[in-house]
């Protein structure tokens, strides 16, 4: 249970990671427009 419990919270912590990460890209694509 709490192995499970650890790899969810290790895929949040990625999918966090990936969505910051383009949100950054996003906003700099935007501002060279």
């Amino acid at each position: 249970m709490l192995l499970g419990n650890d790899a969810v919270k290790i895929g949040d912590g990625v999918l966090d990671q990936n969505r910051r990460e383009f949100e950054e890209w996003a906003a700099l694509a935007s501002s060279t427009d």
